[in-house]
């Protein structure tokens, strides 16, 4: 049976198939028997014999020049498939069978151990050193229920015969001894905690909801005479119990020459070299341990096919259900997966139709499930999906996604209600022919874009149970299926759901989260630990460490160099690499001097110019495929819409180009007839990029660039679809939350970017934070949603941003350019300077993106038990960067299979993974770490590794080095491995990245010419930085158990840890996703603080219902809806506790009942015979207040634009319109909850009273993340700090507050730990002397100091300002030793004089801003030498003055200035001045300008004097040359500046 693909990718059966061919004449080869060549669409003659091996069957695929031909020795039963696949790679695999009736894990075992050395090759690491030498990237290897496959892929032939004897050799005669069992399967360290290999990966899976739902499965369908039952990757139970000795029982067992099925594919290695460096070197060895007994040794049974096994087979005798918990915190969804038996295995054509009907019924939004479970307003899921094993028979399972919790054991009943509905109904024929026409031609694609992996799963499947005369090969592969099934009538498809999902029992898992698992798993692991520590003592803890550090050098022998040397690096010339022409499109994208082949004449034959940049490039294939890639608008202000969009962008309803509108359902329908692939997606290739893709049949290409028009411009935001979208995304959260390395990457990614990214916003963070406000929104606003929508799309579409890539047969192709035109005609055409350029990841890199330092972010998990990690420092960010080649070698030395972080980080058991990876894109490097025990001590273990290379502590050989050049080229060959690989190659390095077409083999023969001293360097400059703290940045995703400890450990090291949880894990936790502590707990705890009078009972059971999963029976259903997720109102719960504590009972009733936290209150106070609770009356004019308020958050939140107004929208909703003013409260204490900067406006008395004494407290309570806070326009004094009584507490935690002509105490903030402090107008001394005697202010970091104007004078114990005062006198006394910045406005000769004295204390000034209307008097007025002297000794970056001051000033600059700004320049009333200081200037320019990155000069607008323009003018264009950034703000009169810096010139 033939794969099947959706969408372009495999479901997971097996790839394609042909007929068998006859044999003819004989032919020779030397030292053994060639017979009877087959015919061939290959280059290489098929011999029927070649030494110890026959010819057992060769199939022709009827579609695709591919031949599959399988061989078998007569003396050792080894089998070998070859597979002729175009391309530079050779790649092998090395497939055992092997059944196992327990979950002790030993296949698993056995795929880590072989790799620890062999018989002829006793050393760890051998295996993968040479393999690196053979222009290969290491080995790997999976362990699935039915076998264990080991793989190797070299670029070029010459390789992978020199590895072929040395894998072999491992695999059969591995050493397997006890030390390479302690480090790589299992032991206990010296702290009493399991560890080892095998164990980290198994511990980092086992409680997975995906592992335990499949284990449970597997124990439900079979008895245990079944090795389907069994966990081959092991238990962790199991694994503490394992012993070398089992393993090496099940090895003599099962790894034998008859078991080995040997799969190459690749056309560069023919099979005569194959077969004949198998006859010389790998059978003799064979021979020589007396295995060579034939392809069916006596007593050999064939594992799954001739084992108890295949007489105990699945069975369902009743339909089943079980209920499996999986540790998790969010309890909200899980998921649900529905059995049944399915098809036999040599049953091909039956099984592709099984598989073509799974298609029809779940691909996509128009397929009857999905319509039924998934689009709609609530989904019962957020996916379904069909999966047919691969086992005899197969089990077909139907995956239900994200099932919120309340429908878990409903779905499953309903699910199959439906499948039998839908085989009593009408079958759509036209919709199944065309998924059947889709799959076909999908199967095509898959053999033309990766045979070698569209073929394996068919040839494995072969090897489990095929005929072992090779005969169930050919049918297996056989195109013809798919004309059979297409015959089929609808009643036989109908029968074919009667027969498998209707007639046939079920057995139903259901994976139900559980946080009560979670925690109970975390205190087992901690309780084991525990017994093995109180159990060993000291003395035994020691003796585990110290057999763990025993294993460790044993394992660590070093390789002798010369086993190494024999083996002769192969010749990087003998690959053969892909060949691919490109044209460019006549316009924008055409460059001088390019070469005009024959593809670029028919491009040009168009003799069109297309309003687009459009490469393309020429390749042999059936199919076209053409991409556009998008790039956002800078100012772009939607970008949070990208996850929707990209959700929605092919089920959204359609204006097609003739006018013609087609519902969503219709768009789907064509889209699957008429394409064969279709994919929206960001990072693919460029992070920031966002790219569109459509495969057709060649003949289709018009079709594709038609339908890329439609989609992009002429979709129609559905709210409806959009709401079905989001409702999905959201129940996916849960799931993905769970993945530990997901959320530790996007913790990563959200540290290091601007908001700006557009990547950014497909951030699993950033979605978990922007979707749940954004349903909501969805509700009230629809008609503004749409209109975003709108706006982003315009803003994504710009056609000078595109870059459009079209590869295939482009000389077949009618009109290549002319295409375009026609469909794309509503572009203009653009002048090629208007060309925007290519968006990459760096140009969004925010502060810590640019310059790592210091930052770690631990996130707590309950889902998991390992922990992964990013630690990320700055690298370089050009492709073509002098360092870059020997940084590529540096990482292939450390990275390598048995290298260095191999054998220090994974061959210690401190994780699975671990690695040096380089972001080019973004600029940066960084380690990760994968499936550890403890991720610190990864960290930790890497410094220590990195240390000693950068310091020559430790040497690296140049075995070492030759080996990881020699791997280089298989990681460039793979990149170019298919002609469609080096067409999208060939893009890539052109059009994004500005690059030679070539450029991998350019910079692949550059790491030539590196040697060990340029690595170490490379060490030192670039990978060192990741582990020191001022240098990088981490993020971290941990376990919740080992949450603290982490912390400690990189707090210990000098980070700055930030932990954070998700707002569903506990509650008691110091986390959430922001980084807070928990809102609930914090909100209330401060609300209540000082108020003994509130009974603890009370408050106690508040708290309870609060964290309570379930609402009280007596809180309204309508109050519950908005309140599904457990979010409850903050705010109602804050004003429970100051109703009781503050207010008169009728009031307190207003506010216990704007939401359920209040309800439940009340219902409490009920219980406590409190007061009458049948009195809910609630005033309008109380209700009006607390909208008003609300408001003020909620705005804030939404539109980050400040709160402004506080009666701007003062009109409280209707009482009728209950519902919409509850679900607006709820939003608004959410808001309140997480907005971080707040501004305070009072404008009339309406809100007054939400001044008085401690209501202000109360309000910045409920603003528990609360840093910023700006108070304004309150022109009443508050009261003495004396009735704050909680002030300080609250005030203390602000790292920011603001007054702006508001009647506050500074005082208030004495011991605060406020940093930046803005004060302007209107702060009350009664007398200087009051001000003497204040407590100092805080030791603020940045300072702006204001008056307004000169016109506003501040009064002082009754007086005006007087001009002896400056405006240092008016404040307490400041500390100045902190101040970085610095900003005085509207300041007069006082404040001049006083900040000269004042100098010697800004110390660590970093900017100084002077500010006055009248600042050219003060300067002229005063003694300018004292002034330029002083400024002189001031460790400025950044200097601003609101004048051109004279010329000696500017020659005291600082120099440290970088940026200079020359502000209110007044080139009008004193032209003549001013023009002789420009002339004067230009003595200094070249000597001090230069030193400057940033230099801003805002004249005011006016008519400049004659003399004054060509001396500016001139000026312009030195300051220009000499600046990186040069900004003029000035008036139209300076036109000739704006030829001089075209681009540059900024008008007032």
């Amino acid at each position: 049976m033939p794969p099947i693909l959706t969408n372009g990718e495999a479901r997971r059966p097996t790839p394609s198939h042909s007929r068998s061919t006859s044999f003819t004449s004989p032919a020779s080869a030397p030292g053994m028997t060639v017979d009877a060549p087959t015919p061939s669409s290959s280059s290489h003659s098929i011999p029927s014999k070649v030494g110890n091996f026959n010819l057992i069957t060769s199939v022709d695929l009827s579609y695709s020049p591919t031949q599959i031909v399988k061989y078998q020795s007569e003396k050792t039963g080894l089998k070998v498939v070859w597979v002729d696949v175009e391309g530079p790679l050779v790649q092998g695999y090395f497939a055992f069978i092997t059944e196992i009736f327990d979950d002790s894990g030993r296949p698993h075992t056995l795929e880590h151990a072989v790799f620890m050395g062999s018989e002829q090759y006793p050393f760890k690491g051998v295996l993968d050193t040479l393999a690196n030498r053979m222009f290969a990237a290491g080995t790997n290897a999976w362990t699935d229920t039915t076998n264990t496959t080991y793989t190797v892929g070299t670029a070029g032939s010459e390789g992978f015969l020199g590895i072929l004897p040395v894998f072999i050799d491992h695999l059969l005669y591995p050493t397997l001894t006890e030390a390479g069992f302690v480090t790589e399967v299992y032991h206990k360290n010296g702290k009493g905690e399991d560890s080892g290999v095998v164990y980290s990966e198994m511990q980092g899976r086992e409680n997975g909801n995906g592992d335990l739902m499949q284990l449970r499965l597997q124990r439900t369908l079979y008895n245990k005479d079944n090795a389907l039952r069994s966990e081959t990757g092991g238990l962790m139970s199991a694994l503490r119990e394992l012993s070398i000795e089992q393993i090496r029982a099940y090895h003599a067992s099962s790894y034998l020459p008859q078991n080995l099925t040997l799969i190459v594919a690749g056309r560069s290695l023919s099979p005569t070299s194959l077969l004949t460096t198998l006859q010389s070197t790998v059978e003799p060895s064979i021979i020589a341990h007396s295995q060579a007994h034939g392809p069916k040794p006596p007593g050999w049974i064939r594992p799954f096919v001739e084992s108890s096994t295949a007489s105990n087979p699945p069975k369902i005798e009743t339909d089943k259900v079980e209920i499996v918990e999986f540790p998790e915190k969010d309890e909200s969804v899980g998921e649900v997966m529905v059995s049944w038996i399915g098809v036999p295995a040599k049953e091909f054509v039956r099984a592709l139709g099984v598989e073509i009907l799974s298609v029809y019924l779940t691909d996509g939004p128009v397929s009857p499930l999905y319509k039924e479970f998934v689009e709609i307003e609530e989904p019962l899921c957020t996916d379904v999906s069909f999966n047919s094993s691969t086992e005899d028979p197969s089990i077909i399972t139907a995956y239900l996604s994200a099932v919120p919790s309340e429908g878990l054991e409903s779905i499953a009943g309903k699910f199959k209600t439906a499948l039998k509905r839908i085989s009593e109904e009408e079958i759509d024929m036209k919709r199944m022919q065309s998924v059947i026409e889709r799959s076909r031609l999908q199967l095509l694609n898959a053999i033309e874009t990766d045979a070698a992996d569209a073929l394996m799963n068919s040839i494995l499947t072969d090897a489990l149970f095929g005929a072992e005369d090779g005969s169930d090969l050919a049918p297996q592969l056989s195109e013809e299926d798919y004309t059979v099934v297409a015959g089929w009538s609808a009643k036989d498809w109908q029968d074919l759901i009667n027969y498998y999902y209707v007639s046939q029992n079920s057995i139903t898992i259901i994976g139900r989260p559980s946080a009560s698992l979670a925690d109970k798993i975390a205190a087992d692991e901690s309780a084991r630990v525990a017994a093995t520590i109180a159990s060993l003592g000291p003395e035994g803890l020691a003796a585990l460490a110290k057999k763990v550090e025993d294993a460790q050098k044993e394992n660590d022998r070093p390789i002798p160099p010369e086993m190494i040397r024999k083996f002769s690096v192969p010749d990087v010339e003998k690959i053969d690499w892909i060949k691919v022409e490109s044209a460019r499109s006549e316009g924008v994208a055409m460059e001088g001097g390019r070469e005009r082949g024959v593809v670029q004449e028919k491009v040009d034959g168009d003799k069109v110019e297309l309003p687009l940049f459009v490469q393309f490039d020429h390749i042999q294939s059936n199919f076209v495929e053409i991409s556009i890639l998008l790039f956002a608008d800078p100012t772009l202000q939607s970008r949070s819409l990208l996850p929707l969009y990209l959700d929605t962008f092919f089920s959204l309803p359609v204006t097609r180009a003739d006018g013609t509108t087609l519902g969503f359902e219709e768009v789907v329908a064509k889209l699957d007839a008429e394409t064969l692939s279709y994919s929206i997606d960001i990072n693919s290739p460029l992070q920031e990029g966002i790219t569109l893709k459509i495969k057709v049949a060649k003949e289709n290409y018009g079709v594709a660039v038609a339908w890329a028009r439609d989609l992009l411009l002429g979709s129609h935001f559905s709210v409806d679809r959009i709401k079905i979208a989001t409702t999905k995304a959201i129940q996916n959260l849960p799931s993905e939350k769970r993945s530990g390395s997901d959320v530790a990457y996007a913790t990563y990614r959200q540290i290091i970017t601007e908001p700006i990214s557009t990547g950014l916003s497909m951030n699993l963070l950033k979605r978990a934070e922007f979707l749940p406000a954004f349903r909501a929104r969805l509700d009230e606003e629809p008609e503004a949603v749409v209109a975003e929508f709108e706006a982003f799309r315009k803003g994504l579409t710009n056609p000078r941003a595109m870059r459009v890539s079209v590869k295939g047969d482009i000389l077949s192709m009618n009109g290549p350019s002319a295409t375009w035109v026609s469909n794309f005609e509503q572009f203009p055409k653009y002048e090629k300077s208007e060309l925007l350029p290519v968006v990459l990841s760096k140009n969004v890199m925010g502060p810590l993106g640019k310059n790592p330092a210091q930052e770690v972010v631990v996130f707590g998990l309950s889902s998991i038990e390992s922990s992964f990690s990013y630690h990320v420092a700055k690298g370089p960010s050009e492709w073509t960067h002098p360092d870059q080649a020997a940084l590529t070698v540096a990482r292939s030395v450390l990275n390598a299979m048995e290298g260095f972080l191999w054998k220090f980080i994974r061959g210690a058991g401190l994780a699975y993974g671990a690695n040096i990876q380089q972001d080019l894109e973004s600029g940066l490097v960084y380690y990760r770490v994968y499936k550890s025990p403890d991720c610190f001590k990864a960290f930790a273990a890497a410094k220590d590794l990195i240390d000693s290379l950068a310091s020559g502590k430790i040497e690296i050989d140049e075995l070492t080095l030759e080996s990881a050049k020699s791997s280089l080229a298989y990681s460039v060959a793979s990149k170019e491995s298919t002609m469609n690989d080096a067409a999208s190659s060939s893009f890539m390095n052109q059009v994004l990245l500005g690059l030679p077409q070539s450029h991998g083999r350019i910079a692949l023969a550059k790491t030539k010419d590196i040697t060990t001293a340029d690595v170490q360097r490379v060490i030192k400059k670039w990978i060192q930085p990741i582990f020191d703290p001022a240098t990088s940045i981490a993020s971290v995703a941990t376990g919740k158990a080992k949450m603290d400890a982490t912390v400690a450990s990189f707090e210990e090291l000098g980070f700055n840890v930030e932990r954070r949880t998700f707002e569903t894990e506990d509650d008691d936790d110091e986390g959430s996703e922001s980084g807070s502590e928990n809102l609930l707990d914090r909100s209330l705890t401060t609300t209540i603080s000082n108020s003994p009078t509130f009974p603890p009972e009370l408050l106690l059971k508040i708290f309870s219902y609060l964290r309570s999963p379930t609402v009280p029976d007596d809180i309204p259903e309508h109050e519950l809806a908005f309140d599904r997720e457990r979010n409850p109102t903050l705010l109602a719960a804050a004003l429970v506790c100051r109703a009781w504590t503050q207010c008169a009972l009728e009031e307190m009733y207003t506010y216990l009942e704007v939401a359920w936290v209040g309800r439940i209150a009340l219902s409490l106070m009920k219980s406590y015979k409190i007061a009458n609770t049948d009195r809910y009356a609630m005033t309008k004019s109380l209700r009006v207040q607390y909208v008003n308020a609300a408001r003020w958050s909620y705005d804030w939140h939404n539109t980050s634009e400040g709160i402004r107004a506080a009666n701007e929208s003062a009109v409280a909703y209707p009482d009728e319109d209950e519902q919409r003013r509850l679900d607006f409260q709820r939003k608004a204490g959410k808001a309140m909850a997480a907005t971080s900067d707040w501004q305070w406006i009072e404008k009339d008395s309406t809100c007054a009273k939400w001044v008085a004494r401690d209501d202000l407290l109360l309000w910045l309570s409920l603003f528990v993340e609360l840093q910023s806070f700006e108070f304004r326009d309150f022109d009443s004094p508050a009261e003495s700090t004396s009735e704050f009584p909680r002030a300080q507490p609250i005030l203390s935690k602000l790292d920011v507050f603001k007054i702006y002509r508001s009647g506050v105490y500074l005082n208030l903030f004495k011991e605060s730990h406020v940093k930046i402090l803005d004060v302007r107008t209107g702060i009350h001394f009664d007398t200087l002397s009051e001000r003497r005697s204040s407590t100092q202010l805080p030791d603020v970091t940045h300072l702006r100091l204001s008056w307004g104007s000169p016109a506003v004078e501040m009064v002082v114990g009754g007086g005006r300002r007087r001009p002896e005062h400056s405006l240092f006198d008016m404040f307490p006394p400041l500390n100045l030793g902190n101040l970085e910045a610095l900003e005085l406005n509207d300041i007069t000769h006082s404040d001049i004089s006083r900040l000269v004295e004042l100098i010697p204390s800004l110390y660590s000034i970093k900017s100084l801003v002077l500010n006055s209307t009248q600042f050219s008097d003060l300067f002229y007025a005063l003694n300018e030498d004292v002034v330029a002297n002083a400024l002189s000794k001031l460790p400025l970056e950044h200097l601003s003055i609101s004048t051109w001051p004279s010329t000696f000033l500017l020659r005291s600059l600082p120099a440290s200035l970088r940026s200079l700004a020359l502000d209110c320049v007044d080139w009008t009333t004193a032209p003549e001045q001013f023009a002789m200081d420009l002339q004067d200037a230009r003595g200094w320019k070249d000597q001090y300008l230069s030193a400057l990155e940033v230099v801003e000069i805002l004249p005011r607008q006016g008519e400049s004097s004659p003399r004054t323009v060509p001396i500016l003018e001139e000026m312009i264009e030195d300051v220009g040359r000499l600046v990186k950034d040069f900004e003029l703000r000035a008036a139209p009169a300076t036109g000739h500046a704006q030829k001089v810096l075209p681009g540059r010139w900024v008008f007032c």
